[in-house]
């Protein structure tokens, strides 16, 4: 079994001591993230935008296995009835880049994920993961006091928004 060295910064940490609700979260994801930076350092034979002899693939290999896993889970996905939603915005790298998630509060599930949190991402969020039908059966959709959700959920779809 391999063994690996797993980095924890001080403010990671004192999140987690502290209380926060996030910490552990953030804990789970900084550990499993460089889990997999470390395995495919090791199965590529060497590290991000590292070029030798020894390496024996590219990491966009790995993506695009990713990205036709998903495509054919997506193509198996039986439209059903999705009446409570969930839209929120999640920051990734660092300043203002975002990326939009449509969840199924009833089921538990991430429907869509759309890069930004414009009112134009938020309409493609939904018109992708939804069909009209599935769109007419909503009851209502949870938000954040984010303006621009509120906009495209009121005219995408005539449903109550819980702010």
């Amino acid at each position: 079994m391999a063994e690996y060295e797993i980095k924890v910064s001080e403010a990671l940490l004192s999140n987690l001591l502290g209380g926060g609700k996030e910490g552990l979260g953030e804990l789970v994801e900084s550990v499993l993230n460089q889990v997999l930076e470390a395995q495919a350092e090791e199965q590529l034979g060497a590290g991000r935008y590292e070029r030798c002899e020894a390496r024996t693939g590219y990491r966009n290999q790995v993506d695009a296995i990713k990205a036709r896993a998903v495509q054919r889970g997506l193509e198996r996905r039986e439209e059903v009835n999705l009446p409570y939603l969930s839209i929120d915005e999640k920051q990734f790298c660092s300043g203002h880049c975002y990326i939009s998630n449509l969840y199924d509060l009833a089921g538990g599930r991430v429907l869509e994920v759309v890069e930004g949190r414009t009112e134009t991402a938020c309409k493609a969020l939904i018109t992708q993961a939804l069909s009209e039908k599935q769109r007419a059966l909503v009851k209502a959709v949870a938000l954040d006091m984010w303006p621009a959700y509120a906009t495209a959920v009121t005219q995408v779809g005539q449903v109550p928004i819980l702010l």
